[in-house]
């Protein structure tokens, strides 16, 4: 029998296990963080051409993504891609853009000007960003469908 006044002495996995326990407790009763706030997007993309003075035809696929009150962490960095919408209702990739800064983004068609005549819609997908305080939630976006048409002059 131990004297009264002395403290109990415990194995080192007994304190571990203690040690753990505690922080977890401790951990329970910080309050969670706050989801990340959802900020809305609003897409724009369009497929227009170009002729330089050489006399060469260049289609270019670009737009811009918006963000409500402005918030340039959902405006840059969104990655926008652009899709064909083929015959029977099939949608196949066909180019992509990032967006700079404030939210633009320009990417020529890779595409021979016979081919760039069709039905487009561009989309944007989520993305979460982490701030100094907090966390952005960006939500997606896609254009109407829109159509496009090359010259016949052109072809």
């Amino acid at each position: 029998m131990k004297p009264s006044g002395v403290a109990p002495t415990f194995s080192r996995p007994v304190c571990v296990a203690w040690l753990l326990a505690s922080i977890a407790l401790a951990a329970s009763l910080i309050p969670a963080r706050a989801d990340a706030r959802p900020v809305k997007s609003k897409l724009t993309a369009d497929v227009s051409g170009f002729i330089n003075r050489q006399g060469t035809v260049t289609y270019y696929f670009s737009g811009g993504v918006n963000a409500e009150e402005l918030t340039f962490g959902c405006m840059e960095g969104r990655r926008v891609v652009l899709f064909r919408v083929e015959e029977g209702g099939a949608q196949k990739q066909v180019a992509s853009a990032e967006t700079g800064f404030f939210g633009g983004f320009s990417e020529p068609l890779e595409m021979p000007l016979s081919a760039i005549s069709g039905r487009y819609y561009a989309k944007v997908k989520p993305r979460v960003r982490k701030l100094r305080k907090g966390r952005l939630r960006c939500l997606p976006d896609r254009t109407p469908t829109f159509l496009v048409r090359v010259p016949a002059e052109l072809l």
